[in-house]
């Protein structure tokens, strides 16, 4: 409130600005609104430059602009280290795009400062603490997580980065070393197939990808995760199902054991052939007759029992298929046709006269 207090009261008359100041006013007032305009710059011991608050010129009102982020403002504290004119003209535009208040920057500013000087002081207390332990005889003391200094985020990108190229590097040697294992395997004309060592799954997925691009065969084996590891077969040594049954389940895959296996089929065909037989010679024999059941419905006879030869009635006007069917030729009935029109056209002629 007190910062916000001098701002609106230094309204009247200008800010005391240096000329370095000015020239980023010039430069900044392009990238922004009209509406908005630089009231102040925060700048201390060369260490960073950061813009405290905005005016507004509607309102008369200090106020941070909406659209503007704070990473930018800490990736600034990050790479800022001697700031000159050229530096800061060219990442003025980061610095401006901070949400983060006038009090939280000055906070953010003091932890880079700050912590070289915590560290050296808890460096200078751990000894002083160890040289009286050493001249007392007591038991060193536990330093709490609230005596460690938060470390910046620089130096924690910087660790980040350094592991990740460490673990690529770790991929790829492994990589290399698994493509000439597997160029020996493929040499070999004797070898069918060739096991490695139990290894985490990322160092397995290497594997696979590899075995993929030399276009031969890899399974995954084990109980637990520890035990897991990789076989590898060649095209023509494909294993079989029973070879991977076995193998997934912990076993060994030999003679003895393909021959067992090959018994106990011919046992479980021979079986199911026997219950087949037996299903097709048994006679079903039901627990009743159905026909005593709907006797009231289909009588005592049924199906060809019942059936009978229908014979028709003369009394009821039945003309037998032989007196339909007409025997006369084609001629015939043409010369038939004519007849009966010209006895028509007489019969007609006559009612006329």
């Amino acid at each position: 409130m007190d910062l916000l207090g001098s701002i609106l009261n230094s309204m009247d008359k200008p800010p005391s600005i240096s000329v370095s100041q000015k020239a980023l006013m010039k430069i900044d007032t392009k990238k922004i609104p009209e509406e908005w305009c630089v009231v102040q710059l925060f700048s201390q011991d060369n260490t960073t430059i950061i813009p405290c608050m905005w005016l507004r010129s509607d309102k008369r009102s200090c106020d941070w602009p909406p659209y503007i982020a704070q990473e930018m403002v800490d990736q600034a504290i990050d790479e800022c280290e001697e700031p000159t004119d050229d530096w800061i003209s060219q990442h003025i535009v980061k610095l401006f795009a901070s949400t983060v208040t006038y009090a939280e920057a000055i906070v953010e500013k003091d932890k880079a400062k700050l912590f070289l000087y915590k560290e050296r002081e808890l460096a200078e207390k751990e000894r002083i603490n160890n040289d009286d332990i050493h001249a007392s005889g007591k038991t060193p003391r536990i330093i709490s997580i609230q005596d460690v200094p938060t470390r910046p985020r620089k130096e924690n990108r910087e660790e980040f980065n350094k592991h990740k190229r460490d673990e690529a590097e770790a991929l790829k040697s492994f990589r290399e070393k698994v493509e000439r294992e597997i160029n020996s395997f493929l040499k070999d004309d004797f070898l069918k197939k060739y096991t490695f060592l139990p290894m985490d799954k990322v160092y397995r997925s290497v594997i696979h990808d590899v075995c993929d691009v030399a276009n031969i065969l890899a399974y995954s084996f084990g109980e637990d995760e520890n035990d897991k590891h990789v076989v590898i077969f060649k095209k023509e040594y494909a294993p079989s199902e029973e070879q991977l049954s076995v193998l997934r389940k912990g076993g060994e895959w030999n003679e003895e054991t393909a021959q067992k296996l090959q018994r106990q089929k011919i046992e479980q065909i021979k079986q199911k052939d026997l219950m087949c037989c037996q299903k097709g010679k048994r006679k079903v024999i039901p627990n009743s007759n159905y026909k005593d059941k709907y006797e009231h419905l289909i009588g005592k006879e049924a199906a060809l029992e019942a059936a009978k030869k229908t014979e028709a009635n003369s009394n009821y006007g039945c003309v037998p298929i032989q007196n339909k069917k007409d025997q006369r030729s084609i001629e015939q009935t043409l010369a038939d046709i004519k007849e009966k029109k010209r006895k028509l056209q007489e019969q007609s002629a006559n009612k006329n006269d």
